[in-house]
């Protein structure tokens, strides 16, 4: 059984840096979602297990990892943030 579905998430966020007055000074992050866990029997949608967040401007990467409590269902997570340029 396949099933689809679709949801809503941000992919691009363009921020004011505050640095300047300048409309234009500004920071975008872009997000990227991998597999999404999703409960068959009712509990719905419960989250990505990773989300990476990457900011060119600050030269940052964040990763969090989610993981899934095989019973409870009750998500933790982690957060990873680097520099990937030098």
């Amino acid at each position: 059984m396949m099933v689809i579905l679709i949801y809503c998430v941000v992919t691009k966020l363009i921020e004011p840096t505050g640095l300047n007055a300048s409309p234009n000074d500004t920071t975008i992050t872009t997000y990227r979602y991998d597999l999404g866990k999703i409960h068959v029997t009712g509990k719905g949608f419960l989250g990505f297990e990773q989300i990476i967040a990457k900011n060119k401007k600050a030269n940052i990467q964040m990763i969090t990892t989610n993981n899934l409590h095989p019973s409870k269902y009750v998500i933790s997570a982690t957060t990873d943030a680097y520099k990937p340029n030098p």
